[in-house]
């Protein structure tokens, strides 16, 4: 329906009724001709309230807060790189923290006797010298041919009787040495070979 206001020829009151699919950031332009000679022409642009997103501006996305880690976009708040969880509050540490906690992202925080970038190694006991810890932290588990309550004295490696055929052990100052003293008809470095050619020798 078109009404010309008397007086006013240039101005009209246009009634009419349309659904229009509006999209945010996007110009729409509609146009009307059911004037006796002239034509309507609107130009509508959609723009969303502060904090609301979206084609339709349905999405509401206020500013982080409380530790939340995101940025809002069209489809909503999207949680920066290294943060997840509903409100982008969680870290992500990708390697995991073993012994620990994950605080910041790829960034552990270890439980009390524990370090490393993924806290999965443990602390030996305080004076140990040649020992690890596997799975309990405060342990001293002595490397191979050293003893004690500290790991700190070489074990000798005769008291492992390693002389076959009834060899001698003779003990050495270096780490993890020792000497066979072989019988007679009798070789290698445990003794564990025997001479062949030595029988023969005495046929």
């Amino acid at each position: 329906m078109n009404v010309t206001v008397p007086g006013q020829p240039n101005f009209i009151v246009f009634f009419k009724q349309k659904a229009l699919n509006l999209k945010r950031n996007k110009e729409h332009r509609y146009s009307e001709r059911n004037l006796s000679n002239a034509k309507v022409e609107i130009g509508l642009n959609l723009t969303c309230d502060e904090n609301y997103f979206g084609d339709d501006c349905t999405l509401l996305c206020e500013p982080p807060k409380n530790g939340s880690h995101y940025t809002c976009t069209d489809l909503g708040p999207k949680c920066d790189l290294g943060w997840s969880g509903p409100v982008c509050d969680k870290p992500i540490c990708e390697n995991g923290c073993g012994n620990g906690n994950c605080v910041a992202p790829n960034q552990c925080s270890c439980n009390n006797g524990w370090f490393g970038l993924k806290c999965d190694q443990c602390q030996t006991r305080k004076g140990c010298v040649n020992g690890f810890c596997s799975k309990m932290p405060g342990t001293c588990l002595c490397k191979p041919n050293w003893g004690g309550k500290n790991c700190d004295k070489i074990v000798d490696k005769c008291l492992e009787n390693p002389c076959m055929n009834g060899g001698s052990c003779f003990s050495e100052a270096l780490l993890d040495h020792y000497k066979c003293a072989c019988l007679d008809g009798f070789t290698g470095k445990k003794c564990e070979t025997a001479n062949f050619c030595f029988c023969a020798k005495n046929l």
